[in-house]
Order: C-alpha cells, then structure tokens, then sequence
C-alpha cells in the first residue's frame, strides 16, 4: 500500500505518486498535521519525473490521497518551491484551511452565536475569492450560549486569524476541513473523537519522547471574588471562613516543591464560603503537570487492523506501565511520511479543555475586557473632566479684570460700579455694591438680581425664582410675606385653604364648605360654618381631647392639653 498524490490543473489531473507506477515517484514527501492550523505538505520531485512542469506555483492544487486510494487527506495549493543545482525541486503546500489567509476582515463589531460568527466571516470571504478557494460552513457543534462571541476591532486581520483568536482560543474544540460533492467545508466540532488505535509500549509504539511542563503548577492560590468596594477596589477574600487565612495552600506540594503562588479572579462570587469552594476546586487542576510526548507508532493499518487514521483532535488512549501512563491524550499533532511510514510521528498531550472549561473561561474573558473598557471610559472621562479645568484656569489667566467707575449722586454717598468694558456705557456685565445691596446685571443695567440688605435682608432673585422650604432651619415666618395656603386634592374632592382672614375646608366633588372659618377683623370675633350652615351652636372636639365650644357661629372657649380650659 502507497499513498497517492496527483496535481491538478483546472481539468487536468497528474499524478505525481501512484502506487502502480514506479516511475511516476518522489524523493520525499511529509504531511505535517496541527490541530486548528492549515496542513502542511511538502514533497520533492526529480528533474527527470514525468510530471515536473505540471507544478505551477498558487495554481496547481496537490491532492494526496490515502492508503485505500481514494479518500482524500489533503487537499491545497502550492505556494513556494525551491530548486538544488541537480534541478530538484522542492515544494510546500498549505491545504484549503490556508485560503483564509488570503482575505483580511476591516475593523467592525459583533456580538451573537459563534455559528452566525462563522457565516458572517466565511460570507464575506467568499465574496471576493475564485470558486476554488471559497470555503462553506458544515457541522458547528460548539454551540455557545447567544451573545457569547464579543469582537471588536480597529484593525485589519486574515479570516483565519480571526476564527483562531475569537472563536477555537476561547472556546476550545477544533477546526475540520473536508471535501463533499466539489465543494469545501469548514466545520467546528466541540468534542474530540476516539480513535480506535490504542498505543502500546511494547506492541505498535517504536519509541516515545516526553516532556513534563510545570508552569501551571501551583501550590497557593489566593482566590479574589466579587468587588465589595468600588472606592478602594478592594474584593471579596476568603479569610472569614478559612480559619483567617486569605490563602488556599496544597500543604504536600509546598513541602515537594515549594511555594508557588497566584492570584486568582473570580469575579461572579459574591460569597466567602461559595468562593472557597470553587477556589478548591480550581486548586485540583493546579496540582496537574501538562505532559507532552512524542510517539513513533505504527499505523494499524499496515498490520491489516481494521482501525482509523489517527489524525489530530483525536483522543488516543496510550498505555505505557513502564512510565505510569494509561490514560488518553490528546493529538495535537502528526507528521506523516508518504514514502515511509514507519517514520511517522504523533505527539500528544494532555492539556485540552472541555466546553464547559472554555465557555467559563469565555465568560471571564469577556468580563475582564469589560472591565478594561469600562476603565478606559473613566480614565477618558476623568482626563477630559481635567483638561477642562485646565482649560478654564487658562481662560480666567488670560482674562483680564474688570473696570472701576465711582459716581457720586448729588446728596448720596459715593457708588462704585465694576463692568467688563472700560467705559460704564459700554459695558453689558455691571456690578454694583452701595449701602442698599449688592447687585448684578448682564444686559447693560437693563434688568437688576442681587442681595437687598434691610432689616430682612431679603433678595430680588429669591423673590422672583420662590424660596424652598428646606432653605428655611428656623425662625418666623411673617403673615404679611404669605399670600395664603392652597391645598387642593383632585382624587379626594377635597381642598384646603388658609389665610390671615380665615380657614375653610371645602367638599369640591359636592360644591360645599365642611367647615368655615372668617376672621371679622373689625368685631374681633370667628364666625363658624360647619356644613354649609351659619350660626352653629354647639362643641367641635378634636381627636386628641380638645374641643372648641360655639355660640351662634362665635367662639367661646375651649380646651387643649397644652393650655387646659380657656
């Protein structure tokens, strides 16, 4: 069994590798897979092969084709070669993910599903590629909650740089790109298939290398919550219910490797213990070391096993007793030699996040960015807040003071005006200070606001804008500067006025008085009319004991708590 690789140039297909003709061969040929990165292919082709002047750079495409002859494994353009003095030819080919390279988003907002993300740049990449480099959406698995891909960008950027930052490093998975009916597919898939090659040391793995990364072990974790105080910035600590200790410390590992520290946000945790919980659970993965091998395995395949290509984004179960491994791996990547297969190579490792590892981590992305904006806005707001105050300590620098003109009227003391223009006439700003006030005017003395000082020492302005209650802390309120009390419920049919000549208390729904009450100032008496009727006779009592006694419609005397009988 031979892979197969054919050129293809418009209608014309030649093969470059076929397993029937011997002559029809290559001196070498690799298939470097990574996962969510175009395909790499290179291959080199003597001066003497059949086929040599079939290659033609960015237009040719190079099809490879797998054991069975038939399925493709690859499928791109090339895009650079190269030639030794013996006229050898070596060329490297990306595969069809690659052709998102060749159109840059311009700056633009988004915020939706990542499916409709996906439209929306693939949508605007066919809109200006051939037929051959245009890319369709195909199966999307990773279904994010609505609104979770946030994108905002001043700047231009390929498709494919796009898709990789905002979409597979933030929410996992991984990128397929496949072939049906002549046309590509691009599809996103959130979970990692099983492949059914088990790798065994001592049965298909021909030699394994593998290196232990310590970088995201840690053994205290300082957990930081929700932010309790706006002002300081301070956040929620755990201390209150970890016996007064801020930290969360794996006692095992600091004794094996010492201490080994980070600070941790958790920005949605308004409550200590709800924190430490989560901190403890976070503090699992912290004990983990990532570990990276590199297998030389032999494919099934070539042993007449009944078993799939393993390729990357597969999950590979490796059994090695020997180093205390039996787990599964994911394959981040493989490099395939066409010619021979006994040199390929798998490297796995077991650092990959599931769905709902990437949505959180989404989520907290997306809050810290937030966050970022959010601060950028004040600092925006408060530089701008200080460049006004700067501006206005310019503008009152520059300026200059105002003009003095004394005037004295005949038999008055002297009066000093203040105005903006060196003539008093010419002026629109006056102020004025004399024995009665102080006044202002800005229509050249045409109208007058300021303080009057007599014995009430009460202004113009006030007087004419009306005086809040809250103003007043103390002190009498004179009858002569009151009108009167108009208190009028339209709902209730009730209204209530009062005044230096009387009190009434009227029914408006029935167009009568309750009660009436009129000053005679003249016969220095309160006649009374309780129910639209004049004259009454008789006692009004009051809930609170005290009563008021009439005799044809004038007071009497009464009764109050505070001055018993009167």
């Amino acid at each position: 069994m031979r892979y197969g690789i054919k050129c293809i140039n418009g209608n014309n297909e030649y093969f470059l590798l076929q397993n029937e003709d011997e002559t029809l061969l290559l001196s070498g040929a690799k298939l470097c897979e990574t996962i969510n990165k175009p395909a790499c292919l290179t291959f080199s082709i003597p001066q003497c092969h059949a086929n040599y002047d079939k290659i033609h750079r960015l237009e040719s495409e190079i099809v490879v084709l797998d054991l069975d002859g038939s399925t493709e494994l690859f499928r791109g353009r090339v895009v650079s070669d190269e030639s030794d003095i013996y006229g050898n030819k070596m060329c490297t080919c990306l595969d069809a993910l690659a052709y998102l390279m060749d159109t840059q988003c311009p700056p633009d907002t988004y915020t939706g599903s990542i499916q409709m993300f996906l439209m929306k740049l693939l949508g605007n990449h066919n809109g200006k590629v051939q037929p051959q480099q245009r890319l369709y959406l195909g199966n999307v698995t990773v279904n994010a909650p609505e609104g979770n891909v946030h994108w905002q960008s001043e700047d231009y950027c390929t498709v494919l740089s796009l898709i990789q930052e905002k979409i597979v490093d933030i929410f996992s998975g991984f990128l397929q790109v496949r072939r049906n009916n002549n046309n590509t597919y691009l599809d996103y898939l959130g979970e990692f298939p099983l492949s059914d090659q088990v790798a065994r040391l001592g049965e298909n793995i021909l030699s394994m290398r593998h290196c232990i990364h310590t970088e995201n072990v840690r053994t205290a974790i300082l957990p930081l919550g929700a932010v309790i105080n706006t002002d300081t910035g301070e956040r929620l600590k755990v201390g209150s219910v970890n016996n007064g200790s801020d930290y969360i410390i794996d006692t095992a590992l600091v004794e094996q490797y010492g201490w080994i520290e980070a600070a941790v946000e958790f920005d949605e945790e308004t409550l200590a213990k709800d924190l430490l919980a989560k901190c403890r659970k976070y503090m699992e993965q912290c004990r983990n070391m990532v570990l990276t091998m590199e297998l030389n395995m032999a494919d099934g395949r070539y042993l007449g096993l009944d078993v799939q290509r393993i390729r990357p984004g597969m999950l590979v179960k490796v059994e090695a007793a020997l180093h205390g491994i039996d787990t599964y791996f994911l394959c981040s990547g493989k490099v395939t030699d066409l010619l021979n297969p006994e040199n390929d190579r798998i490297t796995l490792t077991n650092k990959f996040s599931t769905y709902a590892e990437a949505v959180d981590r989404a989520q907290k992305e997306y809050g810290r960015k937030f966050k970022a904006q959010i601060k950028g806005i004040e600092n925006a707001l408060s530089g701008k807040i200080d460049q006004t105050k700067a501006d206005v300590l310019a503008v009152l620098k520059d300026v200059p003071g105002l003009y003095k003109t004394k005037e004295n009227p005949a038999n008055s003391p002297e009066v000093y005006y203040f105005h903006n223009k060196e003539k008093k006439a010419d002026s629109d700003i006056l102020m004025t200070f004399n024995s009665s006030g102080f006044q202002v005017s800005a229509d050249s003395g045409k109208s007058w606001y300021g303080l009057k000082v007599d014995e009430d020492m009460v202004t113009d302005l006030l007087k004419a804008a009306g005086i809040n209650a809250d103003w007043i802390n103390s002190g009498t309120l004179r009858a002569s500067l009151v009108g009167g009390l108009d208190i009028t419920d339209k709902s209730a049919g009730m209204a209530v006025s009062a005044g230096v000549n009387g009190f009434c208390i009227q029914d408006t729904k029935n167009n009568k008085y309750l009660l009436n009450m009129k000053n005679d100032t003249a016969q220095r008496k309160l006649s009374l009319a309780i129910n639209g009727k004049e004259g009454k006779t008789g006692r009004a009592e009051f809930s609170d004991g005290s009563y008021m006694d009439f005799q044809n419609g004038i007071f009497i005397g009464g009764y109050t708590k505070e001055n018993g009988q009167f």
